[in-house]
């Protein structure tokens, strides 16, 4: 088969280039936590009861470079093997795995559900030629967007209105809608457009066919930015609601220098950062491909 050879080089590149950015995460976050002051200290060297075998853990430690700990990590990773947790004294996986399921559940509502509303919203104000209604919530948006999410959350924790959730749709929604307004005044101007409309074509399909169909790239595109753009909202988000997600495990983590549990966390998000641009990638060229057929 002559595509075979094409989608299996694409197939390599892409793996290649997940595989790097697991390695260069990975040993980034070593660097950083060794470099980092007090890393080689503990506070249970105040406990007399452990003060000697928490030294002598602490001294074998600095025995051990950054080379080294960072291979050692992969080489534990590579059977699933995170070590344990120096906070917790416990398996970093177990830990992990459930604190992951809690932050799925958060995220994965607000990502499908923010672009979803945003598109509706600006194809309800394209349609009734609302463009002073459209000014002001693309201002608003652009408010909501500017605010650091950490003030917005402590903010809302404060005045008793929202939660997590509606934290993380608002925004994505907010987001999204500014760029679906923009999108679709591009989209509606089209040529083909005032064709359809002059031959009679009904406005549901003229807007499923003749409009939102030859955006579904960019669609596509933007609710994998918007899982980004989520996941990097999570910590600050379940740290202040105190959410037992992933962010709150990564804030303790940092927190208390537990290095193990912290560059699985930095794995995971590497991971899904680089399968966010697999599947844009591949999309692009999908369509890219159905342009030229």
């Amino acid at each position: 088969m002559p595509g075979l050879p094409r989608a299996l080089s694409r197939a390599l590149l892409h793996g290649c280039r997940v595989f790097s950015l697991l390695l260069l995460s990975s040993l980034g976050t070593v660097i950083l936590m060794r470099s980092a002051p007090g890393y080689f200290s503990d506070v249970r060297e105040m406990d007399a009861e452990h003060a000697g075998a928490v030294r002598e853990a602490l001294s074998t430690e600095r025995g051990v470079s950054t080379l080294q700990a960072w291979t050692g990590f992969l080489k534990h990773a590579a059977h699933l093997d995170f070590g344990n947790s120096r906070q917790y004294a416990t398996p970093v996986w177990p830990l992990l795995r459930p604190r992951l399921w809690t932050s799925l559940k958060l995220l994965l509502p607000s990502v499908l559900l923010g672009p979803l509303t945003a598109l509706l919203l600006a194809t309800f104000l394209l349609l009734a030629r609302g463009r002073l209604a459209e000014t002001g919530l693309a201002s608003a948006a652009t408010v909501l967007c500017a605010v650091p999410i950490s003030v917005l959350t402590l903010f809302c924790l404060l005045s008793g209105q929202g939660g997590p959730a509606s934290i993380l749709f608002a925004l994505v929604a907010a987001r999204d809608f500014r760029f679906f307004s923009r999108l679709l005044r591009t989209h509606s101007i089209a040529p083909h457009l005032f064709h359809a409309r002059a031959s009679g074509v009904r406005t549901l399909r003229l807007l499923s066919v003749h409009l939102l169909w030859p955006m579904r790239r960019q669609v596509l595109a933007l609710v994998l930015t918007s899982f980004l753009i989520g996941l990097n909202a999570v910590p600050p988000v379940e740290v202040i609601f105190g959410v037992p997600g992933v962010g709150q495990l990564a804030w303790g983590a940092a927190m208390n220098r537990d290095m193990p549990v912290l560059l699985a966390i930095t794995m995971v998000m590497a991971l899904s950062v680089a399968c966010v641009g697999v599947l844009n990638s591949a999309s692009s060229q999908t369509a890219q491909r159905w342009a030229n057929a």
